[in-house]
């Protein structure tokens, strides 16, 4: 019918801002996409046969008693009050922007559907206005297409491998089709990236094929709603900017997501005795990249004996709750694994963004979703909470610091074992970053955060859980990616312990930071208990826990009484 009806038509299109339609729904600060795009469609006599308004905000404006009931909600207002103001004949289109973390404003004041008028007729009038600036021309119409592999999912059961986007040019305006609920930073940045390639406009549009949310990589640890329905890794703002540009004139053969080689790894390696010695340059994509490459078998297989077995087998599962009910004939994990994933996403925040990203790259090296990879990281934290399984032991280490006279004059000694009840591939790594201190660190093929670790100005931090039992989850970054963050970042022993004594929510673990300040050995251990506790060596000799400590072990008492008893026979440690 529409095609039958099709007739010569004049197109033209502008932009303009918005004040106090939306708001940021998450953060009162939080940035808003002010633009309010609209194009529109004339016949031979001038006379209006389409106006199509682009704004970015949640139709979920109606509460109350009818929060589920069935409208158009705000929209809905736009079309009144457009018709009344373009009249009957011309048909008014909403397309929501990147609604993300957008909602409706009210800079009237109104409660109720009196809000959700107020909303969509106040947009209207402002989408009207800014049509009259609209001048007509010439119009050339492109559009672009293609299928375009996704990331690896945890929810590969419901979520496609690839996905068909568009984008659609008008002379020098862009419009880029999201494939699901954008939050508004990655619109904000398509529209820098549009205007550097040229064009002189640029529209996003959400919702086209639905794959849920899409979330900047530094909302991702976020406990809200969004950050809680991505299911891509925090790496999927790159790849929505890297397939739109592709699609971009001149950049029509970029479909880099088609090639499915990582890049060369950018290490060297030797054996050592009981283990491998890496050697790490380059960005933090690439190094996590190249190590997931370097251990993809031996992080797939850890992935599998302590993640994917303990849920099928119900021991990483709670007993209580929703999975208690799951009947014997459903696959636990096609529901667990992506629940585990939403809900370890907290324990991302306070992680600098570098590191996830090296997270990225070793999980994308190792051919993990990124949730997955997390997981994985996680797993020895929650098998002690669990208290169930060995496959998730936690080590039993020793760690002492000797300094002054008795490692010799302003030396500094750190003595440190790291037992592990699990057979491991021990893997030295030695990383080069690009921003930061280089580093040493003590671990396995799997892990990205550090039990030990030494920077280029010998800091150096080691740590030893002591909390046996009721271990609880941290509502941020384990201990172990905090240290990662400091031995990389910390310009000395002052600011790593400054860092340490300010991070209250860690618990059950004892920290040794050794260092130098003025070129004095210094060194400490901080105690995260009930409160935190710094203690400082006494005559040269500083022990990770003190052989009378009631919250150790019984075990870990009679190992530390050891190691004071060797030390204090010990006059002078020296060299050797």
């Amino acid at each position: 019918n529409a095609y039958d009806k099709r007739k010569r038509a004049a197109l033209g299109y502008a932009a303009g801002k918005h004040e106090g339609l939306s708001v940021n729904r998450r953060y009162s600060d939080g940035p808003i996409d002010e633009q309010v795009g609209v194009i529109l469609v004339e016949d031979a006599d001038g006379d209006p046969i389409s106006i199509i308004t682009n704004f970015a905000a949640h139709p979920t404006s109606v509460g109350g008693d009818d929060l589920f009931s069935f409208s158009a909600d705000f929209p809905g207002f736009y079309y009144l009050e457009m018709e009344e103001l373009l009249g009957p004949g011309c048909v008014p289109i909403f397309l929501n922007g990147a609604q993300g973390n957008q909602t409706t404003g009210n800079p009237e004041q109104k409660s109720g559907w009196g809000r959700t008028e107020s909303i969509g007729r106040l947009l209207a009038q402002r989408a009207h206005k800014i049509s009259n600036s609209i001048t007509f021309g010439n119009v050339e119409l492109r559009l672009f297409h293609k299928e375009a592999r996704l990331p690896l999912t945890l929810l590969d059961n419901l979520l496609p491998e690839q996905v068909f986007l568009q984008a659609l040019e008008i002379n020098d305006l862009l419009i880029s089709f999201f494939p699901g609920e954008a939050c508004v930073e990655l619109a904000l940045e398509m529209r820098r990236r549009a205007q550097t390639h040229g064009y002189g406009a640029h529209f996003s549009v959400g919702l086209q094929n639905h794959l849920m949310y899409l979330v900047p990589r530094h909302l991702y640890p976020d406990p809200t709603y969004e950050s809680s329905s991505t299911f891509f890794g925090p790496g999927i703002a790159d790849w929505l900017y890297t397939n739109f540009e592709s699609m971009m004139p001149g950049n029509e053969s970029g479909n880099e997501e088609e090639n499915e080689d990582i890049a060369e790894p950018v290490l060297h390696s030797q054996g050592i005795a009981n283990g491998i010695l890496l050697d790490l340059v380059g960005t933090p994509h690439a190094i996590g990249a190249a190590r997931g490459t370097a251990f993809l078998n031996d992080i797939q297989e850890c992935y599998k004996t302590r993640v994917i077995e303990p849920v099928d087998d119900g021991s990483a599962l709670p007993v209580t709750g929703m999975f208690s009910y799951i009947p014997s004939f459903i696959e636990t994990k096609t529901l667990a694994l992506p629940v585990l994933g939403m809900g370890s996403r907290s324990l991302l925040q306070g992680i600098s963004l570098d590191l996830i990203q090296e997270m990225e790259g070793m999980a994308e090296g190792a051919r993990l979703p990124f949730d997955a990879f997390w997981l994985l990281q996680n797993a020895p934290l929650y098998g002690m909470i669990e208290d169930k399984s060995v496959l998730f032991a936690t080590p039993l280490c020793t760690m002492f610091a000797v300094v002054g006279d008795r490692p010799g004059t302003k030396k500094l000694l750190v003595g440190r074992n790291l037992d592990w009840a699990l057979s491991e591939k021990a893997v030295i790594t030695r990383v080069h970053p690009e921003k930061g201190h280089a580093f040493i660190q003590a671990g396995f093929s799997w892990n990205t955060g550090v039990f030990t670790a030494m920077n280029d100005e010998g800091l150096t931090v080691c740590v030893e859980r002591v909390q046996t039992k009721e271990v609880m989850r941290p509502e941020k970054a384990p201990v172990e990616f905090l240290l990662r963050d400091i031995v990389q970042y910390a310009d000395g022993y002052e600011e790593a312990l400054d860092r340490l004594r300010r991070s209250s929510y860690i618990s059950g673990v004892h920290v040794l930071v050794a260092g130098f300040v003025d070129g004095e050995p210094r060194a400490a251990v901080v105690e995260f208990g009930e409160k935190i506790i710094v203690r400082e060596e006494e005559d040269g000799l500083l022990l990770g826990v003190m052989p009378d400590n009631v919250v150790t072990d019984e075990s870990g008492r009679s190992r530390y009484a050891k190691v004071a008893a060797y030390l204090e026979e010990i006059p002078l440690v020296g060299v050797q």
